[in-house]
Order: C-alpha cells, then sequence, then structure tokens
C-alpha cells in the first residue's frame, strides 16, 4: 500500500507541469539533475528536493531561483572516495523558509548558505567537510 501511495503521489506531482522546475517537489533523478544543473530560471514553485544518487552536478545559481524551497535531502554517494557533489563556482544561498536539510557528503566547510537558520528544524550533513556551521551569530 505504501509503494502505491508513494507512486500516486509522484505521478500527481508529475502532472503539475511539463517543465519539472515548476513543479512543487523534485524526485525523479535525471529530472532533479536538469534543473539543479541549470540557473534554474523559474523554480519558484518548487517547495521539496529529495536526490538519491551517485553524482551531481550542480549550477552556481541553481538554488537562487527556489524561493519556496522547504525540503532539501541529497543523498549522494561517493564512489571510489571522490567527491560525487560538484558545484560550479560557489555556494549560492538557499531559500530562507528551508526547514529540513539533509545533504550527504556537503562539499563545503561552512554552511553559510541559508541565511534564516531559525526555520530550520532538521539537519543533517553525513559525511560533510563542515568545520562550523556558519559564520558569526544567527
Amino acid at each position: 500500500m505504501h509503494n502505491l501511495l508513494v507512486q500516486l503521489g509522484r505521478d500527481i506531482v508529475r502532472k503539475q507541469s511539463s517543465e519539472p522546475g515548476q513543479r512543487q517537489f523534485l524526485v525523479d533523478k535525471r529530472e532533479t539533475c536538469e534543473v539543479l544543473s541549470d540557473d534554474a530560471a523559474g523554480s519558484g514553485s518548487v517547495i521539496g528536493v529529495m536526490f538519491d544518487g551517485h553524482e551531481i552536478n550542480v549550477s552556481e545559481r541553481a538554488f537562487e531561483g527556489m524561493s519556496n524551497l522547504q525540503f532539501l535531502r541529497l543523498e549522494v554517494e561517493r564512489a571510489g572516495g571522490g567527491d560525487a557533489f560538484h558545484l560550479f563556482g560557489g555556494q549560492s544561498n538557499l531559500s530562507r523558509k528551508l526547514r529540513l536539510l539533509k545533504w550527504r557528503f556537503f562539499p563545503m566547510t561552512c554552511l553559510n548558505c541559508i541565511p534564516n537558520p531559525e526555520l530550520l528544524v532538521e539537519l543533517s550533513m553525513h559525511g560533510s567537510k563542515l568545520e562550523k556551521l556558519w559564520e558569526g551569530t544567527k
């Protein structure tokens, strides 16, 4: 029964738009890679991103257009000990509305990309390179 509900939910989301960046949730690996490797123009309706895979390339400005993003789960597997997450150009800010951040093997040493961490309820950064959460007080 659980699998049927998951599939039904994914079908409903898929019918929201033919463009993945216009949907509320990104769960398909290929579509998630497509949206995150672009500059994500017009992705303001995305409230949740889930990626489980081996490697993902993310544009420097991929999250800038996702002003309503509340749930971000990147479960990237490392193959051969190398970085599986490739961030082009630097680190862009995540949504002020972010409540859940689960980012396996986060590649940065500081988490300055959350401008308003007061809304953050769950933070899981397994295997990350984090040395400190952010600069100063928030």
